[in-house]
């Protein structure tokens, strides 16, 4: 059996791999037999150039080929490929700046329970606000952030496992509430 290849795929949390092609020769006249090809790679983890394992079965074919009359020669441990995991884009959802007392700071954080949309099932990561800014430190409603949004591991998930597809905060705002003095 020769001619398999395995396709590269974007992060989905599985092993799996997608398996196309193969020829044989070496068939009696023109009998012909089917191909099963299924292919697991070493980790589910995104990464290139990955090993990937290819087990191959023959199944009955046409013109009276049965695949008890054959036997693939060479496959004991099976075959070898490589193919790529690429990471899985991602994209920020729920994202709220904590609205806060003015400090005379433009310290801006995002509010707990910001998620992704995008994950494979079953996983979860952390979204953080690095550098998050308000444009003034003055108080005032509605003000623009600035700021980068990281992806980190969660208790489910690797962040090199995904592509967060915008790291821009442009659209997000929030507000500093005026301090409360006492006399």
């Amino acid at each position: 059996a020769t001619g398999f290849s395995v396709a590269d795929k974007v992060y989905d949390g599985s092993r799996l791999a997608q398996v196309s092609g193969g020829s044989l020769s070496g068939l009696v006249g023109t009998e012909s037999l089917g191909v099963d090809a299924a292919g697991s790679f070493d980790t589910k983890d995104a990464g290139t150039k990955k090993r990937v394992s290819v087990t191959v079965a023959l199944a009955n074919g046409n013109n009276g080929g049965l695949a008890s009359n054959y036997r693939l020669e060479g496959l004991a441990g099976g075959l070898e490929a490589f193919a790529s995991i690429t990471p899985r884009p991602i994209s920020p959802a729920n994202l709220n700046i904590v609205t806060r007392e003015y400090d005379g700071t433009r310290s801006a954080s995002l509010v707990p329970g910001a998620s992704l949309s995008g994950l494979a099932e079953g996983e979860d990561l952390v979204v953080r606000l690095v550098g998050g800014q308000f444009d003034t430190p003055n108080a005032g409603i509605n003000k623009p952030v600035t700021g980068d949004l990281t992806i980190a591991d969660g208790s489910r998930g690797l962040a090199s496992n995904y592509q967060l597809s915008t790291s821009d905060v442009a659209s997000m705002r929030g507000s500093i509430t005026p301090r409360q003095l006492s006399v």
